[in-house]
C-alpha cells in the first residue's frame, strides 16, 4: 500500500452515519494508529468548527485539524489558525441580491465567531440550522452586522431551484464567489479562492506532504476540489453522481463505516 501522511474527511454523509454519529470505539483505535504513524487527520466540512469539534473527545480533537465552512476557517484543535473572508462589498451585494430576488430562501451567514440568521425565519428552520451551528445568533438584518470575519453563506433552496440558482449566482458573482450544492439541496457560497481543496493543499504544504500521500473522502459538491487534489480521493457510495464522476475510487456508504473501512486498508488494522 502507498504511504499516507494526511487523511481528510467530510462529515455529513461521509464520516457520520445517518444518525449523525460514528463508531467511536473503532475510530479511537484507528486514531491511535494515526498518531503512532505521524499521520495528520483533517476534518473538512461545510459546518461550523464549534459543531465539528463537539463530535470528538477533548484529547482527540486537540490533535485534529478542523477545516470548517468548506475550508474557510482553520483550527488546530481549539487554536484558531486562519480564515478566508468574503469582501464586505461583495457580501453586501450578495445578500441584497438573494433577498431581493428570492425573499423566501433562508440565509445563514457564517462568521469565524458565530453563525447569523434572521429572526423572522421559521422556528422549524431555526431548529434545523442549530444542529449545524453551535454558535448561532438571530438578527433583524444580515447587512452591517457586528464585527466578525464572514466566510460563507448558506441558502436552503427547494430542490427544483437548487441547480438553477447555483448557475445564476456563479454567473452574477463568479469572479469573486463560488456556489456549490451541499447537504441535500442547500447551497454553500464561499470566496473563489476558498474551498476544501485549497485548505487541504495549504495544510499539506506546511507539512511537506504531497498529494500522492493524501487520502480523502467526500459525498457532495463542496468536496470536489479536495477529492481532485488528493491522489487517493474517494467518493462515498452514497455520494452525488457528480462527485462519483471525477474519481474511480468509491468507498462503502457512510452507513457502512466506509471511511473507517478504507482507512484501515491503507494503514492496517
Amino acid at each position: 500500500m502507498p504511504t499516507i501522511k494526511l487523511i481528510a474527511t467530510d462529515m455529513d454523509g461521509t464520516f457520520l452515519n445517518s444518525n449523525k454519529d460514528y463508531d467511536r470505539k473503532r475510530f479511537n483505535r484507528i486514531f491511535q494508529q494515526l498518531q503512532a504513524q505521524d499521520i495528520t487527520f483533517v476534518v473538512a466540512s461545510g459546518n461550523q468548527v464549534a459543531q465539528l469539534q463537539s463530535f470528538f473527545s477533548e484529547d482527540i480533537r486537540s490533535n485534529i485539524i478542523f477545516a470548517g465552512d468548506n475550508g474557510g476557517v482553520i483550527y488546530h484543535g481549539e487554536e484558531f489558525i486562519e480564515a478566508a473572508h468574503i469582501h464586505h462589498d461583495t457580501l453586501t451585494a450578495l445578500i441584497n441580491y438573494v433577498e431581493a430576488n428570492y425573499p423566501h430562501v433562508p440565509i445563514v451567514l457564517s462568521g469565524v465567531n458565530n453563525g447569523y440568521i434572521r429572526t423572522d425565519n421559521s422556528d422549524a428552520y431555526k431548529e434545523n440550522i442549530a444542529r449545524y451551528f453551535h454558535k448561532l445568533i438571530e438578527v433583524d438584518h444580515l447587512q452591517n452586522l457586528q464585527e466578525d470575519q464572514y466566510v460563507k453563506l448558506t441558502l436552503e433552496t427547494p430542490s427544483e431551484l437548487c441547480r438553477e440558482l447555483i448557475a445564476e449566482l456563479n454567473t452574477q458573482f463568479g469572479d469573486q464567489l463560488n456556489a456549490v450544492i451541499t447537504n441535500g439541496d442547500n447551497i454553500d457560497i464561499n470566496p473563489t479562492d476558498s474551498n476544501k481543496g485549497v485548505a487541504i493543499q495549504n495544510i499539506a504544504q506546511k507539512r511537506n506532504i504531497s498529494p500522492d500521500e493524501i487520502l480523502a473522502f467526500g459525498d457532495s459538491g463542496n468536496d470536489l476540489e479536495m477529492i481532485q487534489y488528493a491522489k487517493y480521493g474517494y467518493a462515498m457510495t452514497n455520494a452525488y453522481q457528480d462527485l462519483k464522476n471525477i474519481t474511480p475510487l468509491i468507498a462503502p456508504s457512510n452507513d457502512n463505516n466506509g471511511v473507517l473501512e478504507i482507512v484501515e486498508e491503507y494503514i492496517g488494522k
